[in-house]
């Protein structure tokens, strides 16, 4: 005896539950997915609490990028954003910049977001905002694009008022040249790009001004070689 099956035909009713469990399913997924991706996007910086101050500079994962009088610096992910490690020869640079940059405006230089120093090695390291790089990089990037290229009159425009609140307070850059002039891309009104400066690297910042780095005569000559 051979035994036969009825097949059930979904009604209209079943048919909308199917399609609305996948519809919700996938819409579960896409959210923990970008839950999961913003999570990774975050600036983690529990790492730096603690007091193993020494420590703290091998959990970076950092590439070196140029090296100053004061220190080196590099690049750092941290929580999937990008930073600048600069650290410092000897706690003596390291103090002098730090007591700098408590007396500046946070709107002067890329945004300071932590510091430490380590008095067993005698170096000292600072965290900053990652800018799209030095005016020197710009004007190497924009060689052959002269509609790219930065104006003196948009790098006037930043930077001569951060001197002149420098100087209203007292202090002198003294170190003022294409590789301590920040550049980013900003987008403007109309949609376009443009291009934001700010100073940077305030190890030789102090009230005494050096004869041969002065801000105006260096400012005038960044300006005179554009």
């Amino acid at each position: 005896m051979t035994r036969q099956y009825t097949v059930k035909k979904p009604t209209r009713t079943s048919a909308r539950k199917s399609r609305r469990r996948q519809r919700n399913t996938i819409i579960s997924k896409s959210k923990s997915k970008s839950k999961s991706k913003s999570k990774s996007k975050g600036r983690d910086m529990t790492f730096l609490k603690g007091n193993n101050h020494c420590g703290k500079r091998e959990g970076l994962d950092c590439k070196y990028l140029t090296e100053g009088e004061e220190g080196q610096i590099h690049t750092c992910e941290i929580g999937g954003g990008k930073f600048i490690l600069k650290t410092f020869k000897n706690l003596r640079f390291y103090d002098n910049e730090l007591e700098i940059i408590q007396q500046i405006p946070s709107t002067i230089g890329a945004k300071f977001i932590t510091h430490w120093k380590c008095a067993e090695n005698d170096k000292g390291y600072m965290i900053f905002d990652k800018w799209d790089g030095s005016l020197n990089d710009l004007f190497v990037e924009t060689l052959y694009t002269p509609k790219l290229k930065p104006t003196k009159e948009g790098i006037k425009k930043y930077i001569q008022p951060q001197l002149d609140t420098l100087h209203e307070k007292g202090l002198y850059h003294n170190d003022l040249h294409w590789g301590n002039i920040l550049y980013r891309r900003i987008r403007n009104e109309d949609g376009n790009y443009e291009y934001e400066y700010t100073l940077t690297d305030f190890g030789q910042t102090s009230e005494t001004q050096k004869p041969h780095k002065k801000d105006h005569v260096m400012f005038n000559k960044i300006l005179g070689q554009i």
